[in-house]
């Protein structure tokens, strides 16, 4: 079979292996996006445990930190360095 080319496309023979090069590269994209994916979701995972840990530590120190230093030296007495 001839393999003409007319304005950039390619016919006859070649066109099977245009075909394939595209399905190996749909493939691997897929692949990628996949791992992208899984990565992604644990990104956002990190993020959201970052998130809860500094609501916490906000909460902490809003409703247990003394609001006056003089308190909280009189609370904890002399330091010693």
């Amino acid at each position: 079979m001839k393999s003409y080319i007319w304005k950039g496309f390619v016919l006859g023979s070649q066109m099977a292996v245009v075909t394939q090069k595209t399905s190996e590269v749909v493939s691997a994209l897929a692949q990628r996006q996949d791992v992208l994916e899984i990565e992604l979701q644990e990104l956002q995972q990190v993020l959201l445990a970052m998130q809860v840990n500094t609501f916490f530590l906000i909460i902490s120190v809003f409703f247990f930190v003394p609001t006056y230093p003089s308190t909280c030296a009189q609370k904890l007495g002399p330091v010693l360095i």
